[in-house]
């Protein structure tokens, strides 16, 4: 095809073969060859001067689109391989955003890859996990994970304190810094979904020394501090959400100091692609993150 289009280009064999880098017979047999399989003659040669056919100058369009879109694919495919093109499908939680640590990864990932379509979906840890599993997502941010999966990578991209959510109007919300005794006779909220409440869990156990009292489970951020904000509990929550602002929300600090919340990047071990290993390079290990295996 590439051969027809020089031809019809130059309206001259041995222009064409030049052009080419071939011997003028050996583009002569391949256009044969092309007029054979399509049965039709391309070239009218009989004035002197080479002229499409009827059937050459209806060809001569699809045959253009044709290699272009060949010439496109090679130069896509090795693109592809070096993760500079595709489509990124990232899950995050809620922490992931108000900490900014997705915003500043996809910014510094779309600078050197901005022939990659990024997609983004809010998801839970546990949905997370299943999602990388069933590669219905290529990326995951999760606030807390708990146990290293065999089958997952898990990179600790950063740790932050805890903060006690409470409203403005509960009576401990006077108070600068709270205590495990002023919590512990309380109501608590947790997050929903398995692991991702396990964190807060654990901490609280360990924070109180004792099994905690759980008045109910949130399905989201917004609905966790929506829970709170209206007096339902209050709630261990990392200390990135007091960078956005609730309506009769109030977060105070707690001691004695626990362990941290952690936001980790997670993906699946065996099944990655070049695009994937590129977002690690380019947002986890140039952070300065560090990988668990």
């Amino acid at each position: 095809m590439r051969y027809f289009l020089m031809v019809a280009e130059e309206r001259h064999f041995g222009r064409a073969a030049l052009r080419l880098n071939i011997v003028q017979p050996a583009l002569s047999m391949q256009i044969k060859a092309l007029e054979t399989a399509l049965g039709a003659k391309l070239f009218d040669r009989s004035r002197g001067r080479i002229e499409l056919t009827d059937a050459g100058r209806h060809l001569l369009p699809e045959v253009s689109l044709a290699v272009a879109q060949a010439e496109r694919a090679r130069e896509v495919v090795p693109r592809l391989l070096r993760g500079e093109v595709g489509v990124l499908r990232i899950g995050f939680f809620s922490n992931a955003v108000f900490s900014g640590k997705l915003q500043a990864h996809v910014e510094h990932f779309r600078r050197t890859h901005a022939g990659v379509e990024i997609v983004l979906e809010e998801m839970n840890a546990v949905e997370q996990l299943v999602a990388i599993r069933t590669n219905a997502i290529d990326i995951g941010y999760c606030t807390v994970f708990g146990d290293t999966e065999a089958d997952v990578t898990v990179h600790r991209i950063a740790t932050f304190p805890w903060r006690v959510a409470l409203a403005k109007t509960h009576p401990l919300a006077q108070a600068e810094v709270l205590t495990a005794e002023h919590i512990r006779a309380e109501k608590l909220i947790l997050y929903a979904g398995g692991r991702a409440e396990s964190g807060q869990l654990s901490t609280l156990r360990t924070l109180l020394g004792t099994e905690p009292e759980i008045a109910r489970y949130a399905p989201s951020t917004i609905a966790l501090l929506a829970s709170v904000a209206v007096g339902l509990g209050i709630a261990l929550v990392p200390a990135t959400l007091t960078n956005i602002g609730v309506a009769g929300v109030v977060f105070r600090p707690i001691v004695p100091a626990v362990a941290p919340a952690e936001l980790h990047l997670i993906a699946h071990r065996r099944d990655t692609s070049p695009l994937v290993d590129a977002y690690i390079d380019s947002s986890v290990l140039s952070d300065g993150a560090d990988q668990r295996q």
